[in-house]
């Protein structure tokens, strides 16, 4: 991409050899695909990579691109009967370090073909994880007879049916693993959900999530049927749910209430008088100035995968009393409020750690969050003897390790030069690695080593003064 914002191709010659002409100074992202390789940029890193600097002065006749083979994935879905289940579907979830940090999420989906195969392709090399969900072709949901009452646990590989204890899969550069699932069909149970209330206008369902690797909810999706006093699932095989009670209105969907149930046969779930988890508090905004519009307090997972709400009434206060993160880890984060952030949190009722707010199963959390004003621009090149480093991770990490949320990244360019945007303000150590590949960055541990070499600055900088960072070899 050209700093005007046009973008231009070239298909490489036989010997991989390829040429951009005639293009103005300024800096250029460069990225490669073609058969057997995923789309990737230059010397590519999590999100990040190098860009190419066009100039006087400057060598960008001899970018040797090393381009990573991707892998893949195949496999089949057979039944007791040895039979393929078509249309099952396959999820793929990948573990690894993701944004300074050891995550495992959902990254690819896909069904079953009528022969009972599937097949993953592009996939960057790492660890995999691979689950299987699907119901018997011949189950229908008002049968009375047992032997059609039965269902399939979500399965995992290899074989098991508990998410925590999945087989890794391992697919390195221009690897093809094969995976087999053996679905086996057990007896359905039932389940019968009371102590729910349905005000006028509005609807009560459930929702059962069970968690796969990494505490990924996977939703399983029974036969409901209303009653008068309870709601009755059918359809479910034995497990571990998170179970939600969900209220519908004009407004949208709220959980009211949320427990985890060990399911291992026909069971009555009472959620009158089951504890709920209320969170509480309030944010005080720095100096005079508030966020122009309705500003609210994110509290999500890790991954994304899960998260709620709250909004932050014009006194600072906010709360909320239905809640279906109860006994999960939880990020706490500004939305609709630029130019702040997250400065400290005080909390009562609950553990707070390297930013992560660990919430009990039920009772109540008391939350005092400061938002902090104030983001700068920090350039800077990073250097070995005297020379710009190509490629070089830097960070920018905080005097206090409880606030990961503010660690600032970049990648140096192939003129060894990087721009940190949007550093909140304060104390800071530099620091420069010459390979920052799955270097899970957020762990102060991981870091301790490399502080002592790095360098202390206060942010903003000011007199827009480009730093010099010399560079560290990689610590394993």
């Amino acid at each position: 991409m050209s700093p005007g914002g046009r973008s231009e191709g070239y298909v490489t010659e036989n010997d991989g050899r390829f040429i951009f002409e005639h293009l103005p100074a300024g800096k250029y992202n460069l990225l490669a695909e073609g058969h057997g390789y995923y789309r990737q940029a230059f010397r590519e890193n999590d999100t990040y990579s190098t860009a190419i600097v066009v100039g006087p002065g400057l060598d960008s006749a001899h970018v040797v691109f090393p381009l990573v083979a991707s892998g893949s994935i195949s496999g089949t879905v057979t039944d007791d009967d040895g039979d393929p289940v078509e249309g099952a579907q396959i999820m793929l979830f990948y573990r690894g370090i993701v944004s300074g940090r050891f995550e495992t999420r959902i990254s690819y989906s896909t069904q079953a073909r009528s022969r009972g195969t599937f097949h993953f392709s592009n996939l960057r090399p790492g660890t995999y994880f691979a689950a299987v969900q699907a119901r018997p072709w011949y189950v229908t949901d008002n049968s009375n007879n047992p032997e059609l009452d039965v269902a399939y646990p979500i399965t995992f590989y290899a074989g098991t049916t508990d998410g925590a204890a999945a087989s890794p899969i391992t697919v390195t550069s221009g690897s093809e693993a094969q995976l087999d699932f053996a679905l086996h069909a057990v007896p359905a149970v039932h389940t019968y959900i009371s102590g729910h209330y349905q005000e006028p206008g509005t609807g009560v369902t459930v929702t059962l999530n069970e968690r796969g690797p990494g505490g990924n909810p996977l939703q399983v999706f029974p036969a409901m049927e209303m009653q008068p006093d309870k709601l009755v699932l059918r359809g479910i095989a034995p497990g571990r749910y998170d179970v939600e009670l969900v209220r519908s209105d004009p407004q949208g969907q709220s959980v009211i209430n949320s427990k985890v149930e060990d399911v291992t046969g026909d069971s009555a779930i009472d959620f009158s008088g089951a504890p709920k988890l209320s969170i509480s508090g309030s944010v005080v905004f720095e100096g005079e100035e508030r966020p122009p519009g309705p500003t609210s307090l994110y509290l999500g997972s890790i991954d994304h995968n899960f998260g709620v709400r709250a909004t932050v009434e014009k006194d600072g206060t906010f709360a909320l009393n239905e809640m279906p993160l109860a006994g999960r880890s939880v990020q706490i984060l500004l939305q609709n409020a630029p130019g702040f952030y997250v400065k400290s949190v005080s909390v009562k009722g609950a553990k707070f750690s390297r930013g992560e707010l660990e919430l009990p199963d039920s009772g109540s959390v008391q939350l005092s969050v400061v938002a902090g004003k104030g983001f700068s621009a920090v350039p800077g090149i990073v250097l070995k003897d005297g020379k710009p480093v190509v490629a070089a991770m830097v960070l920018a990490l905080p005097a206090n390790p409880d606030q990961p949320g503010l660690i600032a990244r970049d990648q140096t360019d192939s003129d060894g030069t990087f721009t940190l945007y949007s550093v909140a303000s304060g104390r800071y150590t530099m620091v420069a690695i010459d390979d920052g590949r799955d270097l899970e960055y957020t762990n102060p541990s991981v870091m301790q080593p490399y502080l002592k070499a790095g360098r202390v600055i206060d942010v903003p900088v000011g007199n827009g003064s480009k730093l010099q960072i010399e560079v560290q070899p990689r610590k394993r």
